[in-house]
């Protein structure tokens, strides 16, 4: 820029007069929030700026007033007003680089005495600004651009202290600027050289001064993908996703590259699912069926999800594995204690000393040799075997349940027509009870199918309830954990009463050994079974199978302890969830456990709250953000911010991110659009479908000015046409 002209330099006494050049959709940085029709407009800068200068000799002028007068007046008054200027402040932002009029009419008189060296050009960045719209403007991002970080103000109002900071970084431009105009030296020194930096496959892209320390994150990888490296620029750790780099002093590219990921073998021995995987995929087992005379008893040799499942999944380590389905042979458990495994040792000893009528023996094998698998339950195939057999079949049919079988369904079979031979009238007494006792015993050993089905047989077989009672017990303590569910139901009516507590004895001993389908049959039981004065002392022991229990049943023991717990210990009991807490992260049980801590409002848990949020993964995150935002806990914003950082690139955490940063709006309203402004426009399609769309949450219905901004920027320029028609839906 030429030199000031020395003969025209400002004397101490002389007014300094100051241009200040804005389109009417920012007119928010030149009015006071007090003016009419612009209450509330808090972050002003014009004024603010004229209270500061008032000792500095010197006249602002930017009258709005003008907005009134006929625009030849209105042009002519703004061009005398730069004619008469020493320094010019443009407030750059993508309305004012759009605007005509300021294109026509300001920026060549300026544009003219600024090559002159007849007046300063400080350019105040207050709005974000596209490509294209700098590219019209750049001329004034040659000379000074404020703030020194070439960020928008608009970004800094969600932090008081950071906006203030930028506002005193203007003001000093602004009083240097004047003691050179006074001093007739040269305009101040162009500020340091910047250079662009090019940032593929990632973020960190922009104008920079060279030593400057920019911030690099790279892309989420594609399908099938990792990070590999950066390349082609030395950058603080090249292996690293998230990185730095110092600025060099020339224009830079730099590019993030990724890779395919490693593939491993996986062998499923006894099952299906071997294959070649990449790590992390989440490969579905199944054991082959158990060879005869045997049962799965679990996999071994790698960590699934649930190892003594048939049906489970594995997630693929970064190395070949072996997985192993391994059986076991399908053995009677020790009797229960108790007079029914006495009574099952005298149906036995009845049942060999039973005169036998080889003729009718044989007529009901063969019968059941011809019934199918689809019939077992069918009245119409066993009435007229029944009949034909005059009632006499029953202990043939127990008869087979004690013995082996290569055909695996004849005890099924035989099972099913016991189960309705036994509910005729025409069965005498004894003959029904060690009939049932026959049948229990064998519901602890057999195949799993004909296991099934002499459990279901237990249950109808019309015996006395205290028989039946001792009956379901003797299968429940003895029989295989996967299949006594359909038991729990009909022993806990039997149990009630008198038979309470034996009853849920029995049931709590199924709470550390079996399954997760079973424990929820069983949980739901207990509060029933328990009186009022043992509702603590049992809360208590739940509270202890809690400590341990697996992700997947947690919701159904919270739901039981949250029942039983009295008024007077809620508190303690709180805290004891609040370390499960800590170490669940799958399945229903963090929302059951923070709608528990909200109900009995456990606000000392906070604290505790906002560290467990540092590490969760996004589901419990957006369980923790709801609970922090619910108590107004405005102090967590930082650390819900940090998760929104965690989880923005990841569409797969779309909607939970979504649901965070409606509690984030919900703590800081309109001091944090901005942030989720930026959070919209940076975000993927699909993750912006997310946030657009009405029925995920309340974002969508944000009215504050930086957001709304950002919305009808998707609505003209979104790649996405479903991403614009939600945008667009939302500006109408």
């Amino acid at each position: 820029m030429p030199a000031r002209d020395s003969s025209k330099r400002k004397s101490p006494e002389d007014t300094i007069r100051i241009f200040v050049s804005y389109c009417h959709a920012d007119i928010r940085w030149v009015i006071r929030g007090e003016d009419p029709g612009h209450e509330g407009l808090r972050y002003t800068l014009i004024p603010w700026l004229q209270e500061q200068l008032k000792n500095y000799k010197t006249e602002i002028w930017c009258d709005p007033k003008l907005k009134d007068a006929p625009f030849e007046d209105f042009a002519q008054r703004i061009q005398e007003e730069i004619a008469l200027a020493d320094i010019a402040l443009p407030l750059l932002s993508e309305e004012f680089a759009s605007s005509g009029f300021i294109e026509q009419q300001e920026l060549p008189v300026i544009k003219q005495r600024h090559d002159k060296g007849a007046i300063v050009v400080l350019s105040i960045l207050v709005g974000p600004i596209t490509k294209r719209g700098r590219q019209k403007i750049d001329w004034l991002f040659r000379p000074t651009v404020l703030p020194s970080d070439v960020k928008p103000l608009l970004n800094f109002l969600s932090d008081e202290a950071e906006f203030k900071a930028k506002r005193i970084e203007i003001l000093e431009a602004i009083q240097n600027t004047i003691e050179y105009i006074r001093e007739g030296r040269i305009d101040p020194p162009p500020p340091e050289k910047r250079f662009k930096l090019v940032v593929n496959n990632g973020s960190g892209s922009g104008v920079h001064t060279p030593g400057k320390v920019i911030g690099l994150r790279a892309n989420p990888a594609p399908d099938r993908q990792v990070f590999d490296r950066w390349v082609g620029a030395s950058v603080a750790d090249a292996t690293a996703p998230n990185t730095t780099l110092k600025m060099p002093t020339e224009d830079t590219a730099v590019t993030a590259t990724f890779k395919p990921l490693p593939a491993f073998k996986l062998v499923v021995n006894n099952g299906s699912g071997s294959g070649v995987h990449t790590p992390g995929k989440v490969i579905g087992l199944r054991a082959n069926p158990a060879p005869d005379g045997q049962v799965f008893d679990r996999w071994a040799g790698a960590s699934v999800a649930d190892a003594t499942a048939p049906n489970t999944t594995l997630t693929m380590p970064a190395e070949d594995t072996v997985v192993t389905a391994t059986f076991k042979p399908i053995t009677p458990p020790p009797p229960p204690p108790g007079n029914f495994a006495e009574r099952v040792e005298k149906a036995k000893n009845w049942l060999s000393e039973m005169p036998r009528d080889v003729e009718l023996s044989g007529r009901v094998r063969s019968a059941l040799e011809k019934v199918t698998i689809e019939d077992k339950n069918s009245i119409q195939v066993w009435r007229p075997l029944h009949e034909s057999c005059k009632g006499l079949e029953v202990p043939y049919l127990c008869l087979i349940l004690t013995e082996s079988h290569k055909d695996w369904t004849m005890p099924w079979k035989a099972t099913a027509f016991l189960r309705y031979s036994l509910g005729t009238p025409d069965v005498k007494p004894d003959v029904l009870e060690n009939a049932f006792a026959i049948i229990t015993a064998f519901s602890t050993s057999g195949g799993p199918l004909a296991q099934r089905a002499a459990l279901e047989a237990i249950a109808v077989v019309p015996v006395a309830s205290t028989l039946k009672w001792e009956g379901l017990q003797y299968a429940i303590e003895g029989g295989d954990p996967l299949y006594v569910e359909p038991m729990v139901q009909p022993f806990v009516q039997l149990g009630l009463g008198e038979r309470r507590g034996p009853t849920r004895g029995v049931l709590s001993k199924l709470l550390g050994r079996t399954n997760a389908s079973c424990v929820r049959a069983v949980l739901p039981n207990v509060p029933a079974l328990t009186t009022p004065a043992e509702r603590s002392a049992i809360a208590s022991i739940l509270l202890d199978h809690l400590a341990t229990a697996q992700d997947d049943v947690v919701d159904a023991y919270v739901s039981v302890v949250s029942q039983l717990t009295p008024l007077e210990e809620r508190e303690q009991t709180a805290a004891r969830l609040l370390e499960v807490l800590k170490r669940v992260q799958t399945g229903n049980g963090v929302p059951a456990i923070v709608g528990v801590l909200r109900n009995w409002n456990y606000r000392q848990a906070i604290p505790e709250l906002r560290e467990m949020l540092k590490m969760a993964d996004a589901g419990k995150s957006a369980s923790l953000t709801r609970l922090l935002a619910d108590w107004k806990d405005k102090d967590s914003t930082g650390v819900i911010r940090a998760a929104v950082e965690r989880f923005r690139y990841y569409d797969a955490a779309a909607y939970h991110v979504n649901r965070i940063l409606n509690d984030l709006y919900t703590l800081e309203g309109a001091g944090c659009a901005g942030y989720l402004a930026e959070v919209l426009l940076s975000a993927s399609d699909s993750m912006q479908k997310i946030f657009l769309h009405s029925a995920y949450g309340s974002l969508c219905r944000i009215r504050d000015k930086p957001w709304t901004d950002a919305i009808r920027q998707l609505a003209e320029s979104s790649p996405s046409d479903e991403v614009k028609t939600l945008a667009a839906q939302i500006v109408k």
